[in-house]
């Protein structure tokens, strides 16, 4: 398992038809190889650093005698463990019921509240670089339903798209998403 200390990380599986999905973007505090711990088989996902990076390897023998001789570490654990679960369910959920557009725009919305920043401008840049194909598999669309929303998006004033996503418009761009709450 992986502590990152600082920066920005993208973790992407190969999927049965070759490609690669973006499963989770990671930020400085966050546990990576969590969920295999403990398993004696490969660990399925890879993880490419995006910014300056710093990280703490923690060995498997190392961890289980801390776990087992420290509750409050084991329960910490444990809590990381419940909110990516919770995480995950909450978006096979969402992902049910909101149809691609808005699915997309949601994946934008999560990613620039949870590593983006504010430019001079007053835009959202994501933090991290991230490909429209990326983008697409996050959110559980095709790349051609992805480009489409982004042109859409773009002519609607809630993103600016190049080489990297803006979001110009955070308030167009959570309407469009489905969530009325401010961002956190």
């Amino acid at each position: 398992m992986v502590l990152l200390t600082k920066g920005l990380a993208k973790v992407l599986v190969n999927t049965e038809s070759g490609h690669e999905a973006l499963l989770a973007v990671r930020a400085g505090g966050d546990l990576i190889g969590e969920v295999a711990f403990g398993e004696s088989r490969p660990h399925p996902a890879t993880v490419v650093t995006c910014t300056k990076t710093s990280v703490q390897l923690i060995r498997t023998d190392l961890l289980a005698t801390v776990l087992a001789s420290n509750p409050r570490i084991h329960y910490e654990m444990t809590r990381v463990l419940s909110e990516r679960l919770r995480w995950a369910d909450e978006q096979r959920a969402v992902f049910a019921v909101l149809p691609a557009r808005a699915r997309f725009a949601r994946v934008i919305v999560e990613i620039a509240g949870t590593c983006g920043h504010t430019t001079r401008t007053g835009q959202w840049e994501l933090g991290v670089p991230l490909s429209h194909s990326e983008l697409a598999s996050f959110a559980g669309v095709s790349l051609s339903s992805a480009e489409k929303t982004l042109r859409e998006l773009r002519q609607q004033g809630a993103v600016a798209h190049r080489r990297r996503v803006l979001v110009t418009n955070m308030t167009a761009l959570r309407g469009l998403a489905g969530l009325s709450a401010p961002n956190p």
